[in-house]
């Protein structure tokens, strides 16, 4: 499930794509996300919390990629499951923040954390 909804990432959110890694990145330069997954249920639905971190130089970059990002994933408003490679999911914004500096006195990025509850099951695959 992780590799494919990471891959979904993206492919939705193409400044991200290849800036994408588990759990820490020390790549700056650009905008960059790490992530990490917390399985919360199992059954025919599963559901995990996804933690998104984005981290960005500038301020407005941040926001505007917690803004891609939340606009690719958050699917509050739509009772569908997206199809994706793999998997069959729903994800829904469940907290989060704006960017801040975490270091205060001159840091030099700017990150903020994104959770998502995601449900989901594998595709049925026949053929």
């Amino acid at each position: 499930m992780e590799n494919d909804l990471i891959a979904y990432i993206a492919e939705h959110v193409p400044a991200l794509k290849e800036k994408i890694k588990p759990v820490y990145t020390s790549e700056l330069e650009q905008p960059s996300m790490v992530y990490g997954t917390t399985p919360m249920t199992t059954g025919v639905v599963n559901q995990t919390q996804l933690n998104l971190k984005i981290l960005a130089k500038d301020y407005d970059v941040c926001k505007e990629m917690i803004d891609a990002v939340t606009c690719a994933l958050d699917m509050s408003g739509d009772m569908t499951y997206r199809l994706y490679r793999g998997i069959r999911f729903r994800a829904t914004l469940a907290g989060g923040g704006e960017p801040v500096a975490p270091e205060a006195g001159g840091s030099e990025y700017f990150e903020a954390t994104l959770y998502f509850i995601i449900n989901w099951r594998k595709r049925n695959v026949t053929g």
